[in-house]
């Protein structure tokens, strides 16, 4: 029993030791490592950064088009009521106007000649 216990002992020893080097060869691995990692954090914290002033910048467009787009929607309401207004002041002057064209075609070279006639017309 003696020497089952010194077995067991002098086996788990081993594996203790065996573990240890292992966690020396990895910690010795990780510190190599170290200088990449830090610079892939330096580089993602430069990275965050940067979207965090590109989104600010995007907001900050974002406002800007929809403050346009509601001067442009104004504008086109405007526009289209002022279109509305001129159909209306030309539809209802264009019977005036073609009464007026239809007694200008009447005229002959006699009542222009009457007219020139006038001092005051």
């Amino acid at each position: 029993e003696l020497a089952s216990a010194q077995e067991r002992l002098s086996l788990g020893l081993a594996r203790l030791s065996s573990t240890t080097n292992i966690t020396q060869e990895l910690e010795a691995h990780l510190a190599s490592l170290q200088p990449q990692i830090d610079s892939k954090v330096a580089r993602s914290k430069d990275i965050a950064a940067n979207l965090a002033r590109e989104k600010a910048r995007a907001e900050m467009m974002q406002e800007r088009v929809v403050e346009s787009q509601a001067k442009i929607d104004e504008q086109t309401r405007r526009t289209e009521e002022l279109k509305r207004e001129t159909k209306t002041t030309l539809d209802a002057a264009a019977p005036e106007l073609k009464a007026a064209v239809k007694a200008v075609d009447k005229l002959d070279k006699k009542d222009v000649q009457e007219l020139r006639g006038f001092q005051s017309p």
